[in-house]
């Protein structure tokens, strides 16, 4: 079968078949996550907090909701706590959302039109380069794209269940992240500009959708109410409240905007301008009155009926809204903008800017250059990650999380720390990042205590350091690596949440260490052992 994709390069009349395009997906996703996995010291931060969090099952954790973690609870029952599980099911997950969109567009289009924009797709940035990531946004993208499947399919065949099938869609998205709501806003765009109300199956559909997603959002909601407004309260603190508004707020997000387009998304816009200038050399060479070699491409990748909207209209607004919307919230309301935030909709967009140049045949643009081009750029991808890697050349090496040496902190501390407790480490007090990282690289797979906070961290017994002890964590930095959220409203809203944090008492001769020289950006970690109190019963196995 993937003949059939390296065939279709040379035949601008054949399609590309459903499997074949799978194949290549996972050719490309095993390629990357080798390269991954053999570069980094330490999985990315992300991963990290969600290896802390599913030691315990939750409606909620104190930042996100909790289907990002539940989705990787089984398969940590199944494979043990270890970041390669989470580089393979966050991969797995981005590259499924994929090729769930080339199956759409090809639906929408043709499979030669699906198959550049997959190509594409995975040169934006942080497709390939963070491929190995697995949090929220990546959740998030994929109920992004089933949604979009969903509603194009509601108001294609208007058919109930697609309409039942998207109210799903979207309360599991917003199980994974509340930035799921912008979605809906595209929705309602998109109902409008379809003039919904004028189909009794788009009016129900519309509330049918609304009353499931509410439905499956419900026990989170419950969960919210039952931690009061901390927990809400300090996701917004660090996100919707973090920035500053005014004329500073506004050039940062116009600046955010700019990045999404112009330098996630760069290398994608240099594929496909270096396409379609072979597909004009190659047109320029044909004899006059030759016939298009894609005039029944449509036909054959058929089965479409048709919708009350353009395609190019459905993805410009599933892709685009969302996008103006972060962008006008950070404009008009100080939101801090992360560079992340785009994954779920650039890859929706592109497609729909590709469709806003009709004369160019892009069925006829995939060809063998286009295919060669996609293959320099991901080498030179590759390259870039390798030599920035801890293993790469000394000069080009950078001081990115990734190159933290956490298996050096804990075969340093270990055996001092070992004998202070009288055995292995059960609790581990400090940051996720630091304190997760190393945690991961002891045998043990101590409980992570977030910054002594047991709100923050339900999976550990209050109980558990007055048994078994702890290692308190703290890094030395180059560079301070987070700020104070800007507004009054966030700073409070983050005090709120922290009032679970207690008051570390170190004894006057408790047993320290630190390590020096780690990479990371950290010069320094130090460590501080609490014994067990007396009195206390023993520790037993976690």
């Amino acid at each position: 079968m993937q003949l059939s994709f390296f065939r279709a390069l040379d035949d601008a009349r054949a399609s590309v078949p459903a499997r074949a395009a799978g194949l290549f997906l996972l050719a490309f996703g095993a390629l990357w996550l080798l390269v991954h996995g053999g570069s980094v010291l330490v999985p990315p931060m992300d991963n990290l907090e969600q290896l802390i969090w599913v030691r315990k099952l939750d409606w909620g954790y104190y930042k996100h909701p909790p289907l990002t973690t539940v989705l990787l609870w089984p398969l940590v029952q199944l494979f043990g706590l270890h970041g390669w599980v989470t580089y393979v099911l966050g991969g797995g997950l981005t590259l499924a959302s994929l090729g769930w969109l080339w199956w759409l567009l090809r639906r929408m289009q043709d499979s030669r039109f699906a198959t550049l924009a997959l190509l594409a797709m995975l040169c934006i940035t942080f497709v390939a380069g963070r491929l190995h990531f697995y949090n929220h946004n990546i959740t998030l993208l994929l109920f992004t794209v089933a949604s979009a499947v969903f509603a194009w399919l509601a108001f294609e065949q208007q058919r109930w269940r697609w309409w039942l099938l998207l109210g799903c869609s979207l309360g599991l998205g917003a199980l994974a992240k509340y930035q799921i709501g912008l979605s809906v806003v595209a929705l309602l765009v998109l109902w409008l500009l379809a003039r919904g109300w004028q189909s009794p199956v788009h009016r129900g559909g519309l509330v049918l959708a609304g009353l499931v997603s509410m439905a499956v959002f419900a026990p989170h909601a419950w969960w919210q109410l039952q931690q009061g407004s901390g927990a809400l309260g300090y996701a917004l603190s660090t996100s919707v409240e973090a920035g500053e508004a005014g004329v500073s707020g506004a050039l940062g997000s116009l600046q955010w905007l700019a990045d999404q387009l112009l330098g996630r998304a760069m290398l994608s816009g240099l594929l496909l301008g270096l396409g379609v200038w072979f597909w004009r050399r190659r047109l320029r060479r044909q004899p006059p009155g030759a016939a298009l070699p894609n005039a029944n491409l449509r036909q054959e990748d058929g089965g479409k009926q048709r919708a009350p909207l353009s395609a190019r209209i459905f993805l410009l607004v599933w892709g685009g809204v969302p996008l103006l919307l972060m962008t006008l919230m950070g404009m008009l309301m100080g939101s801090e903008l992360q560079r992340h935030w785009g994954v779920a909709y650039l890859p929706i967009l592109l497609p729909g800017l590709m469709l806003l140049a009709p004369r160019v045949d892009w069925a006829g643009v995939l060809s063998r250059p286009v295919w060669r081009t996609f293959l320099v750029l991901q080498l030179l991808l590759v390259a870039q990650v390798v030599l920035t890697s801890a293993h790469g050349l000394p000069k080009w090496r950078n001081k990115s999380w990734r190159n933290f040496d956490a298996a050096r902190v804990a075969a340093a501390m270990t055996p001092q720390v070992q004998q202070a407790l009288g055995g292995p480490v059960r609790v581990i007090i400090g940051d996720s990042k630091e304190a997760g990282a190393v945690a991961l690289a002891l045998r043990e797979r101590p409980l992570v205590l977030l910054n002594n906070n047991y709100r923050w961290s339900p999976w550990v017994p209050e109980d558990l350091v007055a048994r078994c002890g702890a290692v308190v964590l703290r890094a030395d930095y180059l560079v301070a690596p987070t700020k104070e959220p800007a507004t009054e409203a966030a700073r409070e809203a983050a005090r709120v949440w922290a009032q679970g944090a207690r008051p570390l008492v170190i004894p006057q001769d408790a047993v320290t260490g630190h390590v020096e020289n780690l990479g990371g950006g950290i010069t320094a970690m130090h460590w501080v052992v609490l014994p067990p109190e007396s009195g206390q019963p023993a520790c037993s196995a976690l």
